[in-house]
């Protein structure tokens, strides 16, 4: 009895294996690849897409981002997402510094601009 209970989940694992380990990875790999990297990953947060779409387009890959606020929720996506771009803490900056290592500053319409993290929400702001 015990060797066609094991018999029978060996069945089971082997005949779920397409499905659940290759057809949902494949499925995902799919999405990722239709939607991009920024919207698959803060596809149901539209602001929080929105600006990092926006970084991605207006600014330089060498540049620095300056954020502030709750480092848990979409920020945590923003490194890799802005990536080369790298994420600098603001409150470390100047007031009148507009590089940092030789890095230009993020700026839009010529003031330096900052990624706000509230939770899941991102936004740009001035700094």
């Amino acid at each position: 009895m015990l060797l066609a209970l094991v018999a029978a989940h060996l069945v089971l694992l082997v005949v779920r294996i397409p499905h659940a380990a290759f057809g949902k990875r494949l499925r995902s790999i799919r999405e990722w690849r239709e939607r991009g990297q920024v919207h698959y990953h803060l596809g149901r947060w539209p602001e929080s897409a929105a600006a990092i779409d926006w970084l991605l387009e207006h600014t330089p890959p060498n540049c620095v981002v300056p954020w502030r606020g709750d480092w848990k929720g979409a920020l945590e996506f923003a490194p890799a997402l802005l990536w080369p771009r790298i994420l600098y803490v603001a409150k470390s900056l100047g007031s009148s510094q507009l590089s940092v290592h030789g890095r230009p500053i993020a700026t839009r319409g010529g003031r330096c601009v900052v990624l706000n993290g509230h939770g899941m929400n991102l936004s740009l702001g001035p700094r």
